[in-house]
């Protein structure tokens, strides 16, 4: 393989992302940028490199500094979303196991990938740990909406009959000030949780998913309101066969009026009239409660892999002796 490009150049790595049959949208340069706007500190390291025969290939990656700047995390995607390389033609085994040395190196701070489903990815020198999303298989059974109810648990079948008898309507988000009132639903959720999120997402990244669907279809936010009040949305990321359900926010009056699931139904309903072959409900962080919501839907437990890199010897000495002297002045 002959490292080509880092970062890879966009044109190139969407065209490979859509030939690519098993790419997710977390594995293109349209979500880089909105990594990079997440104000975290994320940048793009993704490579584009050449195989043997000439086909070209993409390994997602962003970086974020440690160590005083010494240092970088590589991860294949953040935040905790699905990565791993894209082709234009299906790696051979032999080719999928050079893949582990774009995460190492004497400055390399450790880092994940977590495979996209039914992708699974032999890298070698790494530790996999087995994963799980849930997804609702939209080839099967009756391509009409009573038919995707009819997957549906009872309970979940009542609450968006609920919803729709108390007048909550759906519809995509239509403009900033739609983006902006989703932002600030969530930060009103956020502000209520017990466990401290991973990332927290900033007012301005609403603003940057915003101008990105303005360019880009596959950006989607569905809404759920009644008499123009907001109650509850959610986040829906398409490529190719497809659909992911990445985030979502409601209110107190929203989740009482089973906004959450109406929206959630509107939006598994676009993406069958989509012609995607699959809706992810994505991992679930080990939230029993969250699984269970998810399964109520009909979608069905699906493998992945987790595969965690070492950090380089220098990285994990200074780690280390950064430990021991912050332990010494807290004993002091």
């Amino acid at each position: 393989m002959i490292a080509a490009h880092e970062p890879a150049i966009d044109a190139a790595w969407e065209y490979i992302a859509g030939v690519d049959p098993r790419t997710t949208f977390f594995q293109t340069p349209a979500w880089a940028r909105l990594v990079e706007a997440m104000g975290v500190g994320w940048s793009n390291a993704s490579r584009l490199i050449t195989l043997r025969d000439g086909s070209r290939a993409v390994v997602p990656r962003m970086r974020l500094a440690a160590g005083h700047g010494c240092f970088a995390r590589l991860d294949s995607m953040p935040p905790g979303v699905y990565g791993g390389p894209v082709c234009e033609r299906p790696l051979r085994e032999e080719e999928a196991r050079l893949f582990g040395r774009f995460f190492r190196g004497l400055s390399f701070a450790g880092g994940t990938l977590i495979e996209a489903p039914s992708a699974p990815l032999a890298v070698g020198s790494t530790e996999r740990i087995q994963g799980h999303t849930q997804i609702l298989d939209l080839t099967r059974g009756a391509a009409t909406e009573d038919g995707v109810l009819r997957g549906y648990s009872k309970g979940h079948r009542a609450a968006v009959g609920r919803a729709r008898r108390e007048q909550v309507r759906t519809a995509l988000a239509r403009d900033q000030a739609d983006f902006t009132a989703y932002g600030n639903l969530y930060q009103d959720l956020r502000a209520r949780w017990r466990r401290a999120p991973y990332v927290v997402y900033p007012h301005d990244f609403f603003t940057a998913l915003w101008r990105a669907s303005r360019i880009d279809s596959r950006i989607r936010l569905w809404l759920a309101k009644r008499d123009e009040q907001l109650l509850a949305g959610a986040v829906i990321l398409h490529h190719g066969r497809h659909a992911a359900y990445w985030h979502a926010a409601s209110s107190a009056e929203g989740r009482a009026l089973q906004a959450g699931h109406l929206v959630l139904h509107t939006a598994i309903m676009d993406a069958l009239q989509s012609s995607r072959m699959c809706f992810d409900f994505m991992p679930s962080a080990g939230l029993d409660a969250v699984v269970r919501f998810k399964s109520g839907f009909g979608a069905q437990p699906v493998e992945i892999g987790i595969h965690q890199f070492a950090a380089s010897i220098p990285y994990r000495v200074l780690s280390a002796t950064a430990a021991r002297l912050s332990g010494t002045r807290s004993a002091a």
